[in-house]
């Protein structure tokens, strides 16, 4: 800690030095270079920034310890400087922790791709599974890759009879037995 701005420093030595301001608005973090017998000054004003969420999924977004309410483009505003932004969807299983620094009028941006799951589907040998509309293999279909969310899963035994199921696949993996009745 140096003192309060306006602040005249006649100490630095020649070369690269960061400056941080912090103010109750937020903080700003630069590079200044001082050259040999060089004055140079910094004027920096402290606004928010924004906070730009990408994702194929809804997700809960977590400032510190306070939820913050996107927009209609997925952004929020947030004072300048180093946050610790939690992402998650509690459904689904899901919550990364990820280090943003907001620039006074900037966009950070983050994005979450959620990892793929396996599914597995159990039941009469050899019936053709489809997962959302897209044939999958055959019973038994074991460690199928799919998104995490919802997912319709149909078995069409070789008779032609079919069951339906909806499996919400987690971050865990998911199991489905479907067993057709023998006459």
């Amino acid at each position: 800690d140096r003192g309060l701005a306006p602040l005249t420093l006649t100490d630095l030595t020649v070369g690269t030095h960061t400056v941080q301001i912090d103010t109750a608005d937020g903080s700003v973090r630069r590079k200044v270079d001082i050259g040999e017998g060089r004055v140079e000054n910094l004027a920096e004003e402290i606004f928010p920034g924004w906070l730009q969420v990408s994702s194929p999924i809804e997700l809960t977004v977590i400032d510190g310890r306070k939820a913050v309410q996107l927009d209609a483009s997925n952004r929020v505003l947030l004072k300048p400087g180093p946050h610790t932004i939690r992402l998650e969807n509690r459904a689904l299983e899901i919550s990364e922790t990820r280090q943003v620094t907001i620039e006074p009028g900037g966009t950070a941006k983050v994005t979450v791709d959620p990892q793929e799951s396996t599914l597995t589907v159990l039941g009469s040998s050899g019936a053709d599974v489809f997962v959302d509309g897209t044939k999958a293999g055959e019973t038994p279909l074991v460690d199928f890759k799919v998104r995490l969310g919802p997912h319709d899963v149909m078995v069409v035994e070789r008779g032609g009879a079919t069951r339906h199921a909806s499996v919400t696949v987690t971050a865990k993996p998911a199991m489905l037995e479907i067993f057709f009745q023998t006459p």
